[in-house]
């Protein structure tokens, strides 16, 4: 069965956009004497030019500009216009990949970032969990992997990877958003083998919760005991949790049902359902 789709086409245009407020685009592309001074020391127009575009890209959206991929129009005309270069020297930078690749081995050095590797996947995985449990939408996770990243100053990796990461983030999260726990076996027609079911109880009343959650452990280990033929056990842990039966009724069906297998000594004659 396909995955649920993460993010929307227009969600995914926009987690790595550049924004459309001109005077927050001017502050985010904005060179420093410190960078200009750096990029000076690249023969040529168009290197100059490519360096600084590719340092943009790096600093925000903090990812790197693909092979072949022509830089976002308003970023190109700021970044030429500071440099005093004509845009025209981007098309001549953007013949030799060579050189951008090499650039980019200068840059992530001199602003501190480093490449995506297995660790960050690994760290965001930790970092982003409580994410996770909190939201089902894609673009909020995503976009937290994504502030995570830049803070950090570790370079976007592809979108694809973002989006790989989220659905795993979702995985790992979705067994804790609910709370639930092992009721019993039915068998069903068609099935060779019982089908397991459980109680999800988030909507029950506040103390019809709390018994739920503070004796499921008992309880699930009371239901398998039922199961496995160890009636008296399970009687036995069923009794331990007399005085709970207003809040949790499976627990006196089950203290019956035990009752009636010690005495029958077997599950088969037994109707009484959850």
């Amino acid at each position: 069965m396909p995955r649920r789709e993460l993010l929307t086409s227009i969600e995914r245009l926009q987690l790595l956009a550049f924004p459309e407020d001109e005077r927050e685009l001017i502050r985010l592309v904005t060179l420093t004497k410190a960078d200009l001074a750096f990029v000076r020391q690249h023969r040529g127009d168009h290197n100059r030019l490519g360096i600084a575009v590719l340092m943009s890209y790096l600093r925000y959206p903090g990812r790197v500009l693909g092979e072949g991929e022509r830089p976002h129009e308003p970023v190109l005309n700021l970044v030429a216009e500071q440099l005093e270069i004509p845009i025209a020297a981007w098309d001549l930078y953007a013949g030799r990949d060579e050189t951008r690749r090499e650039h980019l081995l200068e840059l992530f050095p001199l602003l501190g970032m480093e490449q995506f590797a297995t660790r960050h996947y690994r760290a965001l995985s930790t970092w982003l969990e409580p994410t996770a449990l909190q939201t089902t939408q894609g673009i909020l996770l995503a976009r937290a992997v994504v502030e995570q990243l830049r803070r950090r100053l570790v370079v976007l990796p592809p979108l694809a990877v973002i989006e790989r990461l989220c659905h795993a983030l979702f995985d790992v999260a979705e067994p804790n958003r609910f709370d639930y726990r092992f009721l019993d076996k039915l068998k069903l027609r068609g099935k060779e083998e019982a089908v397991s079911v459980y109680e999800v109880f988030n909507g029950d009343e506040a103390r019809s919760r709390e018994v739920k959650k503070n004796t499921r452990e008992e309880f699930e280990k009371g239901v398998f005991d039922f199961h496995g033929g160890r009636f008296q056990e399970a009687l036995a842990r069923f009794n331990e949790m007399e005085g709970e039966e207003n809040f949790d009724p499976p627990v006196e069906i089950y203290r019956r049902r035990c009752a009636r297998a010690i005495r029958l000594g077997a599950t088969d004659e037994i109707d009484d359902r959850i």
